[in-house]
């Protein structure tokens, strides 16, 4: 809700409740969830983390979740949540490529007797991809692509971009949006060791973009 010093009138409070806060919602769940990972690891050095050794799953992943769910403020309201994930990670020559993708809904064949635009609601796509070079010169190349679709919100989900958040540059949840792109290009160099610090160079580039929601 509004703070209640909220300082518009009551028909911008209205459309604040209608077109920003999270909406409200108490349910129970059940979740059922399947998932196969690979069991083949292996071990690189001065890939995320300077001077750290780190283990890497290759090969598929997959994952599916359902949650059948009652709406406990409207009983009459049953509803299901399907997740999904799929992943690969290929080792091909010492060049690391790994390729992602999960998807969310909810189904709520009762939804329009609550206002709900459709039976299918919260739709969720990502899809992304990952590459990381052999060592060269004095480091790697790293590269990454991420897309995020959303359709028939009623969560008002965002995304956000800046600093941190993969568009290095700008203030931290910048740009708002319900959709998403981003593109990373880096250069990493190896980590030189000085008493307890690892120090080391990236040249980057970043870039972005957020549209979608009800904010134009």
């Amino acid at each position: 809700t509004p703070p209640t010093n909220f300082p518009f009138d009551d028909w911008i409070r209205q459309q604040f409740i209608k077109l920003v806060i999270p909406r409200s919602e108490s349910a129970m769940y059940l979740s059922f969830r399947y998932r196969i990972r690979p069991t083949t690891f292996r071990r690189f050095y001065n890939i995320q983390r300077f001077g750290m050794t780190e283990d890497l799953a290759l090969g598929f992943s997959f994952s599916l979740q359902v949650s059948p769910a009652l709406d406990l403020n409207h009983t009459s309201q049953l509803f299901v949540l399907l997740s999904q994930s799929t992943s690969y990670r290929w080792l091909i020559r010492k060049h690391i490529l790994s390729l992602e993708s999960s998807a969310n809904v909810r189904w709520q064949p009762r939804g329009n007797e609550v206002g709900f635009p459709s039976k299918w609601l919260n739709i969720r796509w990502n899809v992304g991809g990952r590459y990381i070079s052999p060592l060269f010169l004095i480091g790697r190349l790293h590269a990454r692509a991420t897309l995020l679709l959303r359709h028939k919100n009623i969560e008002k989900s965002l995304a956000y971009l800046g600093s941190g958040q993969g568009l290095r540059g700008f203030l931290t949840s910048q740009f708002a949006g319900q959709n998403f792109m981003l593109i990373n290009v880096e250069y990493r160099t190896t980590s030189i060791s000085l008493w307890t610090m690892h120090i080391g160079m990236a040249a980057f580039y970043d870039g972005g973009s957020v549209w979608g929601g009800q904010d134009p």
